[in-house]
């Protein structure tokens, strides 16, 4: 009786221990906010269980809709949440110092399933995270302690602050989305700067200088490589960073532009000299001010639009000829300051389909400084791919 009873308590136990499957920190493929993560995966004959963490300043506000569900990869329907432990669904919750744990209970699912959605509702702005694992398994803990629980937004408040914090930077610290972004990977809710691209430059005001403009063969690079944002709710976001714009103006005729007595000018080519090409050179550093709105179209998809103001601080900027001579070309400098401001700035619109986006630019200020040189303005079309 004794043995029997040995042998059954082993099998009861060995039953509940291959009853449950257990995934810590699963992978997953992309996310739409990076503060929300899945902490661990339980699955079990009676639930499929996701511990969840928060990472969010303790002013602002967040919440799980009673419609959240999960998608198994084996499973043709949605399997709709069942009830939550440490929030309450449908209601707005804050964190007390930065992160916050609560747990939600799903039905059942089968021990093979590979992976799941995590969908919190279909709204655009709502949580989602796509193609969890759940096959591996990982080593961190899950901040149980009590400090960490997420308490209720106070009814005083409800309609004074604002959700400011639904949208993800790449980097983040201490659930802050207050970053600096140096992204090659573009994901979802990251800011539209950091990128490579060209563009055909103009004048403004050309028609009233006794110069022409070759606009089929100027044209500016471009290199933005550092990008700052300030996320103001779910879609907008304030934008700033660092770029590098060298232009080349290329100009049609016998002419090239020097400065003469203090005024720049364009001045025709010496009697019985002919000038192969003329053309003038700028290198500026570049700082934007931009507000962005940006939404999903896709599970890996978004749509953006952009403006704003982008400042213009010049590095370096020459005027050259190359003057058809005997046995060659010769290349001549005409001048390198050529009273172009020092600081300029141009109003610029930005719109694009996740990595690739269409940009035009207007300055309202003269490239020159008043009159020290023609009243001409930088315009300019092109296209960028982000990093």
């Amino acid at each position: 009786m004794k043995k029997n009873l040995i042998i059954i308590c082993f099998l009861f136990f060995s039953v509940s221990i291959f009853s449950k499957k257990v995934i810590n920190r699963p992978f997953f493929s992309n996310s739409t906010h990076g503060y929300v993560s899945i902490e661990q995966v339980e699955i079990n004959d009676t639930a499929t269980i996701l511990r969840m963490k928060v990472n969010m300043k303790p002013s602002h506000w967040w919440r799980i809709s009673p419609d959240t569900y999960i998608q198994p990869s084996n499973h043709p329907d949605r399997l709709n949440i069942t009830h939550a432990e440490g929030i309450t669904l449908g209601e707005n919750m804050y964190t007390k110092n930065g992160t916050s744990t609560f747990t939600l209970f799903f039905p059942p699912i089968d021990m093979n399933t590979q992976q799941l959605n995590f969908v919190e509702s279909d709204c655009s702005d709502c949580f989602k995270i796509y193609d969890v694992d759940l096959t591996g398994n990982g080593i961190e803990n899950l901040y149980d302690n009590e400090e960490y629980a997420a308490v209720r937004q106070p009814e005083s408040q409800r309609k004074q602050v604002p959700n400011t914090e639904k949208s993800k930077s790449s980097v983040t610290y201490n659930g802050s989305a207050y970053n600096v972004l140096f992204s090659w990977k573009k994901k979802a809710n990251d800011p539209h700067w950091a990128s490579i691209g060209m563009a055909f430059a103009d004048f403004d005001g050309m028609t009233d200088t006794n110069g022409e403009l070759r606009t089929s063969t100027s044209y500016s690079f471009i290199l933005n490589p550092i990008e700052y944002s300030i996320p103001l709710d779910h879609h907008w976001l304030l934008v700033s960073g660092l770029g590098i714009d060298w232009t080349r103006y290329h100009f049609k005729g016998n002419i090239g532009l020097e400065e003469v007595n203090g005024i720049t000018q364009f001045v025709p080519a010496p009697a019985g000299t002919t000038y192969k090409s003329s053309k003038l050179l700028t290198y500026y550093l570049t700082v934007p001010l931009l507000l962005e709105y940006q939404t999903k179209i896709a599970k890996e998809r978004s749509i953006f639009f952009s403006g704003g103001f982008v400042g213009y601080i010049r590095c370096y900027s020459k005027s050259q000829v190359d003057m058809n001579v005997e046995g060659g070309i010769q290349k001549i400098n005409k001048g390198r300051d050529l009273n172009i401001l020092p600081v300029n700035g141009r109003f610029m619109l930005q719109a694009g389909i996740s990595k690739v986006n269409f940009f035009g630019y207007y300055s309202p200020f003269s490239l020159f400084e008043k009159d020290k040189g023609p009243d001409i303005k930088p315009v300019g079309i092109g296209v960028m791919l982000d990093f």
